[in-house]
């Protein structure tokens, strides 16, 4: 989730978005694998082309923040954890300043 949104911020520079180019769900795919580092196709495959609930919380878990959700208002809170580790620091710095 996290490359998702790392991937949606550089849609611009990469020629999608501003550019009026469509994205492919198979571009998609790839941008979000380029900037993770890794291959996305397992969570693709799972998630976004199923009916599986995203992993919300564990993915920003991953990043330093922790997630609540009110059932009954369906609401859904984010703060910032403490102490979050280097790794979740370095995804922080790469997802708010739009660095692959």
């Amino acid at each position: 989730m996290v490359a998702l949104c790392l991937c949606s911020r550089q849609a611009a520079t990469v020629g999608f978005g501003l550019t009026g180019k469509e994205y492919s769900p198979e571009d998609l795919q790839r941008a979000a694998s380029a900037v993770a580092g890794t291959d996305l196709a397992g969570f693709f495959s799972g998630y976004i082309a199923s009916h599986e609930s995203l992993p919300v919380k564990e993915c920003l878990s991953e990043v330093g923040f922790e997630a609540s959700i009110v059932d009954y208002g369906g609401e859904f809170y984010i703060s910032p954890v403490l102490s979050p580790s280097a790794s979740a620091l370095a995804i922080r710095r790469r997802l708010f300043n739009g660095t692959p």
